[in-house]
C-alpha cells in the first residue's frame, strides 16, 4: 500500500512549507541585503523561488489522482535541487557572508531573525 509513503510525503512538505522557506526567508530579509553587493545573492534567491515551485507542485502531485506517478519526478528534482543549494550555501554563500560581516556583523544577522 501506498499510504505509509504518502505520509511521509505529506511530512516532507510540512518541513518544505515551514522550516525551509523559513531559512530560505530569512536569509533573502536579513543576509542578502547586507551581503549582495559582493555575493553572488541572485542565484541563491532564484534557487528558492524554484524550490518554492517544487514544493508546490509536489502537494499538486500528492493531492492529484495519480501520486504514485506524479510525485517520483518531482521529489527527484527537489532533492537535487535541496542538495546543490545546501552545498553552495556551505561552500560559497555562508564562507562569503563570514568574510564580508566579520564576527560583529554576523552577531547582529543573529539578533535579527
Amino acid at each position: 500500500p501506498a499510504e505509509p509513503h504518502l505520509r511521509t510525503v505529506r511530512e516532507v512538505c510540512e518541513t518544505l512549507a515551514t522550516t525551509v522557506r523559513e531559512h530560505n526567508e530569512n536569509e533573502e530579509r536579513v543576509l542578502f541585503p547586507l551581503i549582495c553587493e559582493d555575493a553572488p545573492c541572485a542565484l541563491f534567491e532564484e534557487e528558492h523561488t524554484a524550490l518554492r515551485e517544487l514544493e508546490r507542485r509536489l502537494e499538486q502531485a500528492l493531492d492529484g489522482p495519480h501520486p504514485e506517478r506524479d510525485i517520483p519526478p518531482v521529489a527527484h528534482a527537489l532533492v537535487d535541487l535541496l542538495r546543490a543549494h545546501i552545498e553552495r550555501e556551505d561552500e560559497v554563500l555562508f564562507p562569503m557572508a563570514r568574510a564580508l560581516l566579520g564576527e560583529e556583523g554576523l552577531a547582529r544577522v543573529g539578533r535579527m531573525l
